[in-house]
């Protein structure tokens, strides 16, 4: 941490119109684990690197007004975000040639990103496919373990990335039969809304007697990509934004996308069905009111907001250390992503 602090010093941030505390860079913390083992003097030494990424948010000159030095700095960030995206669809795609060169950000990451999709991300997307949830969360824990900063699956797990990979792979399909929904909610100041129905109130967490939670969140049925995202598009537009000294679109809360996947033998007329789930997250940013001079409803927001990623974090300890009570209750949000299925 020390060491951190201090190469933080010069890291280069600047006031924006957006921010008082803007990156003007990305940066790559990258930690190389040497071991080997105690008996065996001149035994092999494993070598393993861990790379922890901070990127700078993209920007439009529309928004910022940036000029000169600021809007040079604009530019190369929104141009190594876009190589990164081209990146990470190209591998989602399982094409040859891969763009690593056109940015400095990809080409030192090229062996990183494309062990994480190849080793990480696509068996666990083909293991939910499978239709097995002991399969998909028993690869899910190894893997994440394993091989895996959290940066790297918040990035390559978007939503036309793995709505691309789920459909191919229902085309290439010829013994199977497959039926695929989704369901959208949001979860704003510990309430949850359901984005597909824009009439909703809000929903009510119940639970059956094995303690499942249940949730009558409206599901769309999909048969392609396209239908995916202009389903999304449409729910976006309802869900809660608000300008912020810090951000003139700041997402006031978090929200699951939950895909619900069915397949059975199509050579089996009352064969079973097998279920499985995939929750994809987008969570707001935490907030510090030194930062925000956030007041009224904006104040309670970033409070709620700030309550839940704690509660999330708390969580994934747990599960880490193996602790026999895990706090899912705390939040709706660990209690509906975490927990059970709804209905």
């Amino acid at each position: 941490m020390e060491n951190m602090m201090q190469g933080n010093k010069i890291r280069r941030v600047a006031a924006t119109r957006m921010n008082e505390r803007s990156s003007r860079s990305h940066t790559i913390f990258r930690i190389i684990l040497e071991s080997k083992d105690a008996n065996q003097k001149d035994g092999p030494v494993h070598i393993s690197y861990l790379n922890l990424m901070d990127l700078a948010g993209s920007e439009r000159v529309s928004l910022t007004k940036a000029a000169g030095e600021r809007l040079k700095e604009g530019a190369n960030i929104n141009k190594s975000l876009s190589v990164l995206g081209n990146v990470i669809r190209q591998l989602s795609e399982g094409k040859e040639f891969i763009s690593y060169r056109d940015s400095k950000l990809t080409r030192l990451l090229s062996q990183a990103l494309g062990d994480v999709y190849g080793s990480v991300v696509k068996p666990l997307v083909d293991s939910f496919m499978e239709g097995s949830m002991q399969q998909y969360l028993h690869k899910a824990k190894h893997l994440l373990a394993k091989h895996t900063p959290f940066w790297a699956i918040k990035q390559i797990l978007g939503f036309p990335l793995v709505s691309n990979q789920l459909f191919q792979h229902v085309a290439d399909q010829v013994d199977k039969r497959y039926l695929i929904r989704f369901s959208y909610i949001e979860i704003y100041n510990e309430k949850i809304i359901d984005l597909l129905d824009k009439s909703n109130q809000g929903l009510t967490i119940r639970e059956d007697i094995k303690g499942n939670v249940l949730l009558d969140a409206r599901e769309a049925v999909v048969d392609n990509v396209d239908q995916v995202m202009e389903n999304m598009m449409q729910s976006n537009k309802i869900r809660r934004v608000a300008a912020t000294r810090m951000n003139e679109r700041s997402s006031r809360s978090h929200t699951i996308f939950r895909i619900i996947l069915e397949s059975k033998d199509a050579n089996q007329k009352d064969g079973p069905v097998h279920r499985s789930y995939l929750n994809l997250m987008d969570l707001a940013g935490s907030e510090r009111v030194s930062l925000t001079k956030a007041a009224g409803e904006r104040l309670k927001e970033g409070a709620n907001i700030n309550k839940s990623l704690s509660v999330l974090g708390n969580v994934i300890r747990q599960l880490s250390e193996g602790k026999e009570f895990i706090s899912y209750r705390d939040s709706k949000v660990t209690r509906t992503a975490l927990t059970g299925s709804w209905r």
